[in-house]
């Protein structure tokens, strides 16, 4: 009877225990049907605050997330819409935060969320960290992560996949959770703009060329450009090209 007296055990598996202390009755009776006294063991509950959990794609399998980012698309979120944070031991979560692991792009890449009530928010473009804060609860900040937008503004981007690593804080620190955001590039089209300075500039140096080429053959002399740049005006919205005469393409010419 010892032995199997001795073998009793207790167990609880629930994760947030409620911690009053557990009193348990003995008492045996023998073959005469004679019972014994009572004696009480005191079983003393020690919670244990468990590490939060996030599961960035919701229902379905693991608990990471992958987004696919397409160049000049727009940004694009980088959880599930149903992601899921648990924290059985406290009602408020009281910060998140999402880190890029690295930005070949730099500062044209970033995290960012719109504004929401009771969670603010800031990106520090040096850590690459975007940053929730406020007192809010486990649904409050589910629908923040969920808004979490990645958005990459270069024309020729990395294709590097970009890994964020996400955390968030109760009465203690949850385990990362990865998100991947994997890059597509578009070759884009070539754009000719006449109306920029740099468009202008070239414009400008070819109709140059074109006009002292066009002296030369109507003149049948070879006449330097550089004689004839002068008779090019040109200011910040036109070129003028000054029509020379003969006679004075052929005097141009004598004085060089």
């Amino acid at each position: 009877m010892n032995e199997i007296l001795r073998s009793v055990t207790y167990n609880n598996i629930d994760d947030d225990p409620d911690p009053s202390t557990r009193q348990i009755s003995w008492e045996c009776t023998d073959d005469s049907n004679l019972t014994s006294d009572q004696s009480f063991t005191r079983l003393v509950i020690n919670p244990q605050n468990d590490l939060l959990t996030i599961d960035l794609n919701g229902a379905s399998a693991g608990t990471g997330h992958t987004s696919v980012f397409t160049e000049d698309q727009g940004p694009v979120e980088v959880t599930d819409f149903d992601v899921d944070i648990v924290d059985v031991d406290n009602e408020n979560i009281i910060e998140c935060t999402l880190q890029l692991a690295s930005t070949p792009d730099g500062t044209d890449e970033s995290l960012d969320m719109p504004d929401t009530v009771g969670i603010s928010h800031v990106y520090d473009a040096a850590t690459r960290t975007l940053t929730l804060s406020g007192a809010a609860s486990e649904s409050a900040y589910e629908s923040a992560l969920a808004s979490v937008v990645y958005n990459n503004i270069d024309h020729d981007p990395d294709t590097t996949t970009r890994n964020v690593a996400v955390q968030c804080t109760g009465q203690q620190n949850s385990s990362s959770t990865a998100d991947i955001v994997v890059i597509i590039p578009v070759n884009d089209a070539p754009k000719l703009d006449l109306n920029s300075s740099d468009s202008k500039r070239w414009w400008i140096s070819i109709l140059k060329m074109m006009f002292a080429f066009v002296v030369n053959v109507q003149s049948h002399v070879p006449i330097p450009i550089l004689v004839l740049l002068p008779y090019v005006t040109v200011t910040p919205e036109t070129v003028t090209l000054l029509l020379i005469p003969p006679h004075l393409v052929r005097a141009l010419t004598v004085l060089h």
